[in-house]
């Protein structure tokens, strides 16, 4: 019998075969200069939300397919109410491109990570616990430094919290079942004809938190491609 980690997602080839949408970074990047600044949550719902992502475009129904999964394992593992609703992802694998902007408009490809999130707050409230407990443990304090100062901060903020930044480990069963899940997902995708290297999940609160942090990504952007003169 085969393995999670070794079988295709469950899907009909005529349905590997349904079509979605698709952008490209000119298009997007002349929407971000268009819009003013009070309406970059329309792009943000428009090009983030909205819409099938970018590294599913072709196979919508496969995006279905691993939300259903992650909720199915992630909710009895973890023994949380959640929806296939609450996952999405950022980054260029939700545009086609990258919208860093250090690297706006390199295409998502092999070499691209897949940036899940899930918007849940039960699951925020047992991540907190255990990322509280791994800010202040002594393990390896030198090669986790760095984790326990973005993890306190992102503690103080209070929007999400970075699964990566925390070691798997006994002591953080919650942490570890996510990053455990996730790596699956890659290596089913791989499967797939997917080549993505690796995922993580970052883990919101609340959609108000998503919507904040999603409207503060396309403002930084927007600052460093509009150029002087144009809308703001």
């Amino acid at each position: 019998m085969a393995t999670p980690r070794h079988s295709k997602f469950e899907l009909h080839a005529s349905e590997r075969q349904i079509t979605g949408i698709s952008t490209n970074a000119q298009v997007f990047g002349k929407a971000l200069m268009d819009a003013s600044s009070d309406h970059v949550d329309y792009l943000v719902q428009a090009y983030v939300r909205d819409r099938t992502p970018a590294a599913f475009e072709k196979t919508p129904m496969l995006w279905g397919a691993v939300r259903s999964w992650l909720t199915t394992r992630v909710k009895k593992q973890c023994q949380i109410t959640l929806s296939p609703w609450e996952w999405g992802l950022n980054g260029s694998a939700t545009l086609g491109f990258s919208a860093s902007p250090d690297k706006f408009g390199v295409a998502f490809g092999a070499h691209s990570d897949l940036d899940f999130f899930v918007v849940n707050f039960e699951l925020h409230e047992k991540v907190s616990r255990e990322a509280r407990q791994f800010a202040i443990s002594t393990i390896d304090l030198e090669k986790y430094k760095n984790a326990r100062e973005t993890v306190d901060r992102q503690l103080n903020r209070g929007l999400f919290l970075d699964t990566k930044q925390i070691p798997a480990s006994e002591k953080f069963p919650i942490n570890s079942i996510l990053l455990n899940e996730i790596s699956i997902v890659v290596d089913k995708l791989n499967l797939e004809g997917y080549p993505v290297k690796r995922s993580f999940v970052r883990v919101y609160q609340n959609w108000d938190g998503l919507a904040a942090q999603l409207r503060l990504n396309m403002l930084t952007l927007r600052k460093s491609i509009v150029p002087v003169g144009a809308k703001q």
